[in-house]
């Protein structure tokens, strides 16, 4: 009688949680990604992934040096180190409080990467230009708005100019 309860008991959990699909979403990826995954990996470098450092003139006057920096999980990273680990410019500015400016760094397209996309994708598309020029005839070796010279340099040209 008591395994048929137990039996009960457990049919009941599960259509309980089958109707929680965030339930089962998280039970599938548990330990696989997110944030816990993120703070494992610092923990592994010796950087705590436990919250954000103040910046040094923030850290003076707060006096919060000792917990940002020698803290149990090791050093925090400031706003500024995240968004250099990330590509930013030193120049790059983030707006909101400390919290806010460290989530638009983690959330951003890193831009080398994303330099790197926006090329090929205009190397790609220059290609195919080029491509549907040569078919139709044409003679394309400049993108539209730029100016082609009026007397086109040949070869023997550019290498008696050492270019």
């Amino acid at each position: 009688m008591a395994e048929s309860g137990l039996c009960c008991r457990r049919l009941q959990e599960r259509r309980r949680h089958r109707s929680n699909a965030r339930w089962w979403i998280q039970k599938a990826w548990r330990g696989r990604s997110g944030p816990s995954r993120a703070k494992a990996a610092w923990k592994n470098l010796g950087v705590s992934g436990m919250g954000v450092a103040n910046g040094y003139e923030e850290g003076e006057r707060k006096k919060s040096q000792g917990r940002d920096l020698f803290g149990p999980g090791g050093p925090m990273l400031t706003v500024d180190q995240a968004a250099v680990i990330q590509g930013f410019p030193d120049n790059w500015k983030f707006t909101g409080g400390k919290t806010a400016q460290y989530r638009q760094v983690g959330n951003a397209f890193p831009p080398p990467v994303a330099h790197a996309v926006g090329k090929a994708i205009a190397d790609v598309l220059y290609s195919a230009r080029v491509r549907d020029a040569r078919a139709k005839g044409e003679r394309r070796d400049v993108l539209p708005g730029q100016s082609a010279s009026a007397v086109p340099d040949s070869v023997d040209d550019r290498q008696r100019a050492g270019v």
